[in-house]
């Protein structure tokens, strides 16, 4: 096997070893992350919409940490420009005054 070869198979399986472990699944936290700024609130209004549960800003504060309700909702986030990234639920540190501000703007 030549160098390429073995650099492009390394390459696919860490994509889909991130794949597997950062993709998020129904009933997981996810940090959601919109790639514009100004897309935050019509994210947050989409994704309760469609069952999405708010659980805590996230410690830095440019994104929420969700839990999902559908299996596509990463998939279909993505694809109107916002990311979600599994996060494990004890990273969670709720803030519950924080969190009213962000459920009632």
């Amino acid at each position: 096997m030549n160098l390429l070869a073995a650099s492009l198979h390394a390459l696919l399986l860490l994509l889909t070893l991130v794949a597997a472990v950062g993709w998020p699944r129904a009933g997981q936290a996810a940090l959601l992350l919109p790639l514009e700024p100004s897309q935050s609130s019509e994210a947050l209004r989409w994704l309760t919409a469609n069952g999405a549960t708010v659980l805590a800003p996230s410690r830095g504060g440019s994104g929420l940490v969700i839990k999902l309700a559908h299996d596509d909702t990463a998939f279909a986030a993505l694809q109107r420009g916002w990311l979600l990234i599994a996060v494990p639920d004890a990273s969670c540190h709720y803030n519950n005054a924080k969190l009213r501000r962000i459920q009632n703007p």
